[in-house]
Parts: C-alpha cells; sequence; structure tokens
C-alpha cells in the first residue's frame, strides 16, 4: 500500500480515535525490541509549546553534531511531518516499511491512530544509531503511547486547561496527568512557573531534582535588547550566555531547550545558540507569510485554548508597541468544538479589530455561528462576519484589509492549514 492507503487503514482500524492506557502498545513495542531505546531519550509534554520547545532542542542538537530523531504530533500539511531524522521528514517509503513492520507485529492487538504511528516512529529511530531522540506527548502524558519510552529527561512546556474530556477541567488534575511522564531518579525541568501543587506533590514524591524555570533556569531581555540566559550544570554549579539576540519562537523555548541539553550534560557549544535562535522557525507558530496575490502579511498561529490566546495577545501587543503592526488585525477564526470559544476570543478580543468567523472541513468542527455565539459581548460587538469555510473567510479578510493591516489565522492547526496551503499554493 502507499502511504495514503496506510494512513486510512490505520485510521479506520480501532473504533476510537483516542483510547488512552499503555497495555496495547507496550505489548507491540516489545515483540519489536522497540522499549529499550539505545539512544537518549528526552520526553516533551505540556499544554502548550511542546512542538516549539522540541523545535528548538533539535536545532541545538543537530547544531552541536549530534544524530536526532524527533517524533510530534500533530502535521499540518503531511504526516511525514511528525516523523524528522537529521531534521528531514522521512520519506513515504520509510513509513511504508515501518507501517508494514507494525502490522505485523501487532497480531490480534487493535491499536489508535497514535499508537500505530509511534511504534512506527520508533523503529525507524531503532535502525539507526541515533545518539537523542526527542520524544513530544501527543495528549496528557501518563497513558499517552510515547510513555512507554523511559526518558533520561522529561520536559513539561506549560500546564493549563484544554481536553477536558480525557484530562479534566482543572490544572491539578491535568498536572497529574502531564507528571505521568516523570521518572524517579531522572531529571525533570519544569518550564511552567507556576506548577499545580499535584504536580510538585509527584515530583517530591519520585525524588526527583526538578529544575524550574525562572529559578533553576531563565532567559532576560536586557536594556540593550540582546537577551541573557541562565541555568546550571550537572553540578549545579551556574552557567550564563550573554549577547544572544531575539528568538524567533518563544524565548521561554529557548531557555527550556538550553537547560535540558545542559542537563544531560550534552555539550553545547556557545557560537551554536545565536543562529539557532534567530532562524528556528516552526510552521504555525507565530509565523508570518508573505501573501503576494493579495499584498497582504498574513500571521499564522495554531493556538486553540486561552492560554495560547493570552501568550499570542501578549506578542501582538508587543509588535504593536514596536510599531511592527501599524494597521489594524483582522482575524480569522475556526475552532474545534471542544474547545473553550469563548474563553479564547476573550483572551485575543482586545487586539483584534475585526473578525472574520468560519468553520473547516472537518467533523470536530464548531459551525461558524455557533462559535460567534459564544465570543462574548465585546467580540460581537464588533459585528464579527460569518462564513462556511476558511478559504471565504480569508478573502473577505483579503477585501477588508488594507496593506498595512496584518491578517491573523487562527484558532486550530486544521484553520492554519487550510489557508496556510492557499497561499502557498499562490505564491508559487
Amino acid at each position: 500500500m502507499n502511504l495514503d492507503s496506510w494512513l486510512d487503514y490505520i485510521q479506520r482500524l480501532h473504533p476510537e480515535e483516542i483510547e488512552l492506557g499503555l497495555d496495547r502498545v507496550a505489548s507491540v513495542a516489545t515483540s519489536m525490541g522497540l522499549d529499550h531505546p539505545t539512544s537518549r531519550v528526552i520526553t516533551v509534554g505540556g499544554t502548550n509549546g511542546k512542538g516549539s520547545c522540541v523545535a528548538v532542542l533539535e536545532a541545538l542538537l543537530l547544531a552541536n553534531g549530534l544524530r536526532v530523531g524527533c517524533y510530534t504530533s500533530p502535521h499540518l500539511h503531511r504526516y511525514n511531518e511528525r516523523v524528522r531524522i537529521q531534521g528531514k521528514q522521512v520519506t513515504d517509503a520509510a513509513l511504508c516499511d515501518a507501517f508494514q513492520r507494525v502490522e505485523s507485529a501487532r497480531a490480534e492487538i487493535v491499536l489508535t491512530y497514535f499508537e500505530f504511528g509511534t511504534l512506527a516512529a520508533l523503529w525507524l529511530f531503532g535502525q539507526l544509531e541515533l545518539d537523542v531522540i526527542v520524544l513530544e506527548v501527543g495528549l496528557g502524558g501518563r497513558l499517552d503511547a510515547v510513555n512507554i519510552i523511559e526518558p533520561d529527561v522529561a520536559v513539561i512546556t506549560s500546564i493549563d486547561i484544554d481536553h477536558r474530556d480525557w484530562l479534566g477541567d482543572n490544572r491539578e488534575l491535568i498536572g497529574i496527568e502531564k507528571a505521568g511522564i516523570i521518572r524517579a531518579g531522572k531529571p525533570f525541568i519544569c518550564a511552567e512557573t507556576s506548577p499545580p501543587r499535584s504536580l510538585l506533590n509527584h515530583v517530591e514524591t519520585l525524588g526527583v531534582s526538578a529544575l524550574q524555570r525562572n529559578k533553576e533556569y531563565g532567559i532576560e531581555q536586557l536594556e540593550d535588547d540582546s537577551w541573557r540566559w541562565w541555568g546550571v550544570d550537572t553540578s549545579n554549579q551556574p552557567l550564563e550566555l550573554r549577547g544572544l539576540p531575539t528568538p524567533v519562537l518563544s524565548s521561554r523555548h529557548v531557555a527550556t531547550a538550553l537547560q535540558t541539553l545542559h542537563t544531560l550534560d550534552i555539550k553545547v557549544s556557545d557560537v551554536s545558540v545565536p543562529p539557532v535562535m534567530k532562524e528556528t522557525t516552526l510552521a504555525g507558530r507565530f509565523e508570518t507569510l508573505y501573501d503576494r496575490q493579495h499584498d497582504r502579511s498574513v500571521l499564522f498561529d495554531v493556538a486553540h485554548n486561552p492560554a495560547a490566546a493570552e501568550l499570542l495577545a501578549a506578542r501582538l501587543e508587543l509588535l504593536r508597541q514596536r510599531g511592527s503592526i501599524p494597521g489594524r488585525i483582522i482575524a480569522v477564526l475556526a475552532m474545534m468544538a471542544d474547545k473553550d470559544t469563548k474563553g479564547f476570543c476573550q483572551a485575543l478580543e482586545l487586539v483584534v479589530d475585526s473578525w472574520c468567523i468560519a468553520q473547516v472541513d472537518q467533523a470536530r468542527s464548531m459551525p461558524a455561528s455557533q462559535l460567534v455565539s459564544q465570543m462574548g459581548q465585546r467580540a460581537e460587538a464588533g459585528n464579527p462576519l460569518v462564513f462556511n469555510s476558511t478559504d471565504l473567510a480569508f478573502q473577505q479578510a483579503c477585501i477588508n484589509s488594507q496593506p498595512q493591516d496584518l491578517i491573523l489565522v487562527t484558532g486550530s492547526f486544521y484553520t492554519v492549514a487550510e489557508i496556510r496551503e492557499l497561499i502557498q499554493a499562490a505564491n508559487r
């Protein structure tokens, strides 16, 4: 079968899209000899920021000459984005080979889409002599498929409310699920500056050495607009890097990635850090593309919960204060039905000047008319326009804007992917 056929097959294999638990996937991993990688493993969990943290980790590792495999999710355009070796997406043929290996090994065990893909990625990594494997948690942590692998260091980027049906409706419950990736005797990097008590209790019970952002490590902008990172080495001795440039991705992820590698005692050349900060990007994460067809700047961000929207709003407001956004901000928004749409819109309503509300071509998408009704009074007062597709919403946003305006596309991975593909096609 070709890759599309395989993806269709594994999507239909399990009756549920999500079924948390490790028994099924661990059993198959053991039969395939995948449960104890020879490479060092970094597992990255958290509500928001996982992908950006992985991207910085990958860039730093590659810049310092290490052989790296990365497994992330979800993807924007092609499944191949989920599995990278030496910074490059694996081929269709490699994925098909890996899927066949999993299919042969699973026997009567029914795997979910994510479990199947996780095993395929681990098998591909196992065929090579990699120095480091970076695994991004798909959902939660404790019962997520990647948690069958013992990490050498666990990283949690943030803890906020999302996926309520699976993880709980408060940070204490969610903290327990996220903390499940932490292992006794192995270091833990916590980028969350106000972790819930449940996570701290778990760390204390395990007797783990925890390094927390803004306590043991951090990053700050200096008066000359350069940046300073500070942290500790494996002996808890202080480290510092000065004269760093403004990062493209969020500074908190740069800080966390640097501390993670130093905690693993991976030698990071000082000269490798500035280029990584200036050049490392990630599709759909505060990413600006120019739409030549409409002569517009379009900012993409896959934010889909209130905490991510708050961070997005803060970054947009900072750009406005610096004069980088001289005009209005027009948001093209489509979200999934299981998200806190009202909280999301409230976080953005002070920076967004007008809204074009849409829905994506997915069963989980919230109808645009329903999304408008849940936006909140301030956003509704802006007379948001309603469309039944992201294409139409984006076209109208372009018509209603001027060249000095910024069009913001946000609300879900699907929203970003649909409009990003439109612009890429138009720019060819």
